[in-house]
């Protein structure tokens, strides 16, 4: 089954995942985004893991006047979520660090160039907990092992 990633903003990154093959990675601007999320065919997909969005009082001044097209984004797979029972993950971006080193994947320093990876990321961390996905320190053990017989 295929696990769909999102790192929702005006530029959003999508990763589709089926075990350890990568299918997909896209980024798009937020109107093609929404009519993406609504043309897809969902009924394959396992599981939505997505970037979750919070207003820290240290950037809010920057915020004023804004939309939200995170929160719109995160809106639009919460409706996807519900229509059609598929369980809808959040995750904070502060995994990402934690997910670069297990995984093995570093985000491009160019943040224009980052949205997909930063949502193949939390697919891979969150398949990672749920024990889907090796990490990187997982697969060095299993290689080692795999060695010494």
């Amino acid at each position: 089954m295929i696990m769909a990633g999102f790192d929702p903003g005006n530029t959003t990154g999508i990763a589709l995942v089926d075990g350890e093959e990568i299918l997909e990675m896209l980024m798009l601007p937020f109107d093609d985004c929404l009519e993406w999320i609504l043309q897809y065919d969902w009924s394959n997909v396992s599981t939505i893991v997505c970037e979750d969005f919070r207003l820290f009082r240290n950037k809010a001044q920057k915020q004023v006047g804004s939309d939200f097209q995170s929160v719109q984004i995160i809106g639009a797979l919460k409706i996807i979520s519900k229509k059609y029972g598929i369980p809808l993950i959040m995750q904070m971006s502060s995994i990402l660090s934690i997910a670069e080193r297990q995984v093995g994947l570093k985000m491009p320093t160019n943040h224009d160039q980052s949205h997909d990876v930063s949502a193949l990321l939390h697919v891979r961390y969150y398949q990672i907990r749920q024990g889907i996905y090796k990490s990187m320190g997982q697969r060095k053990t299993d290689r080692l092992l795999k060695e010494s017989q």
